[in-house]
């Protein structure tokens, strides 16, 4: 499959990926109006929102890679992807990045990219984490409220992405120090 395959083709939105290993790639459905005339994924207010909720819980925007399930712009009005235009991508695009970011942690952002992963239509705001298996590492998916819902309708969605967020957070902190080495803490010698 190719850019090519899709019917609904635009100018593809590039990822934020590096080139090293990130410990976090988040994944959004495509790219906005904003995303589109910038060339840049999650940078509207969707994004800011997310990127500070970041910062807020002490995740370093380094270690984290931005992409969508699919990567143009769906055009006026953001139609929802077809299942055959997610696929389409998802192979070009998605798991090609995955593949060469070996990330640690997926944060699904909303329904579609929970779905994606999980091959089921789960509620955000039910659905905790899963590992999957890529390329012979395992990959903790979690689910995060689309900043989008969040901006809408704060009263009901804000507590429970601050708690996805913070969630992450504390997995990818308990990730990092259970990789120390404990000769490290050996001061007597033995």
């Amino acid at each position: 499959m190719s850019c090519t395959d899709c019917p609904r083709r635009y100018d593809p939105t590039p990822h934020t990926y590096q080139g090293t290993q990130q410990d976090i790639l988040v994944v959004g459905e495509a790219p906005g109006y904003q995303e589109y005339q910038r060339g840049e994924p999650f940078v509207g207010q969707s994004g800011r929102l997310l990127r500070r909720a970041f910062e807020y819980y002490h995740i370093p925007l380094d270690r984290v890679a931005f992409t969508n399930l699919v990567s143009c712009w769906p055009g006026p009005g953001n139609p929802k992807p077809t299942a055959r235009v997610i696929s389409s991508c998802a192979a070009y695009n998605l798991e090609p990045l995955i593949a060469l970011a070996q990330p640690r942690i997926i944060l699904a952002v909303g329904s579609l990219a929970i779905k994606y992963f999980t091959g089921k239509i789960l509620s955000v705001m039910a659905y905790q984490s899963t590992e999957i298996e890529r390329d012979h590492h395992l990959i903790r998916i979690f689910s995060v409220v689309h900043p989008a819902a969040v901006l809408r309708y704060p009263a009901t969605y804000r507590v429970m992405f601050l708690a996805q967020i913070k969630y992450v957070a504390q997995y990818l902190t308990d990730m990092v120090q259970s990789q120390i080495p404990t000769a490290l803490f050996k001061l007597d010698g033995k």
